[in-house]
């Protein structure tokens, strides 16, 4: 397998999370970091000894040493930022949210397709061994029929209305912060898109929800209760509540343990400590594709990313959140 070359576009926080595993894996080689201003990128490079750092997208996207991009900047900038990539030929590995909504999600999806380009949404969540495992279990009848699913990820941050997760204009609010990981979670142990979506949230005074809870149902009548919040602090955990017994996910953002749950017996049933945090599962994975000829994750899909993102967009259209700029395109 030959090593896939990874240009960073954005030189930020999350950036700096996702290099600490990035340089572990072996299958891939970081060659480019760009940013806006050329002594951030060149400051990330050094920091990581990365040997290319380039001031602007457009230099870093046109890199000869080069073959795959991954998308660090911040909610609203994805669309524009992966479509640039793509339009160049290159791989895309983008952060979570992949957009802003269905609209933009599926042009950048088309794109893809037609660039014939890899193109994954980066839902570290569905590459970890512990949820795979999950899925495993609940197929071979562990916890019998998967009747209902708890998930939620929910923390208290201080209030800055300059702050991304505060900022309307920066797509902020629980929802597509750390909301999409429980709804990417119930879709994926249930199987399907729900069939029917609700929601309650507070909204701040910027805007954007700070807290909410949602409620999926599913075809055959597996429920979902979830919640998601950026100013109230709760366990992040996930329960899988079957006909015959109960499987735990603690941790379920970055899991390495099961614990199941049955006849009034709990017992680990996996348990893999993972070094450093877990990103390193994501890229592996997105090399494994990129060299297997494949445009679309088995894992996440383009068709899964679009359900997760449907589900977001029906619970903003309920709570009235728009985005700016996305007027014109947002569904209602």
């Amino acid at each position: 397998m030959s090593k896939l070359r990874i240009g960073i576009l954005g030189a930020g926080h999350i950036a700096h999370r996702w290099m600490s595993d990035a340089r572990t894996v072996n299958e891939a080689e970081i060659t480019c970091v760009a940013a806006r201003e050329l002594p951030r990128a060149q400051a990330f490079a050094e920091r990581w000894d990365i040997p290319n750092a380039v001031g602007g997208y457009q230099a870093l996207v046109e890199h000869p040493e080069v073959d795959a991009i991954y998308v660090a900047t911040p909610h609203p900038m994805h669309y524009e930022h992966t479509l640039l990539a793509i339009n160049a030929g290159k791989h895309v590995l983008c952060e979570k949210p992949a957009a802003l909504n269905a609209v933009e999600l599926g042009r950048m999806q088309a794109c893809a397709k037609e660039r014939g380009v890899f193109l994954m949404e980066a839902m570290w969540t569905r590459l970890f061994p512990a949820v795979q495992r999950a899925k495993e279990l609940l197929a071979e009848g562990e916890i019998g029929e998967l009747r209902g699913l708890r998930a939620q990820f929910c923390y208290d941050s201080p209030f800055d209305p300059a702050s991304r997760l505060f900022n309307k204009a920066l797509g902020g609010g629980a929802l597509l912060d750390v909301g999409c990981y429980p709804i990417a979670f119930a879709l994926d142990m249930f199987g399907c898109a729900p069939d029917q979506i609700t929601g309650a949230a507070h909204i701040g005074d910027t805007g954007v929800d700070e807290r909410n809870t949602i409620s999926l149902r599913f075809p055959g009548g597996g429920v979902a209760m979830l919640a998601s919040a950026v100013r109230m602090a709760m366990p992040i955990e996930a329960v899988l509540y079957g006909e015959t017994g109960t499987l735990h996910v603690p941790d379920f953002y970055h899991p390495d343990r099961l614990l199941l749950e049955r006849d009034g017996q709990t017992a680990v049933v996996f348990e893999q400590p993972y070094v450093p945090q877990g990103f390193a599962f994501e890229l592996r994975h997105v090399c494994q594709c990129v060299n297997a000829g494949l445009l679309e994750s088995p894992r996440m899909s383009h068709g899964d990313s679009m359900a997760v993102m449907r589900v977001m967009d029906t619970l903003r259209a309920q709570w009235g959140i728009v985005y700016p700029g996305e007027e014109a395109s947002c569904p209602s």
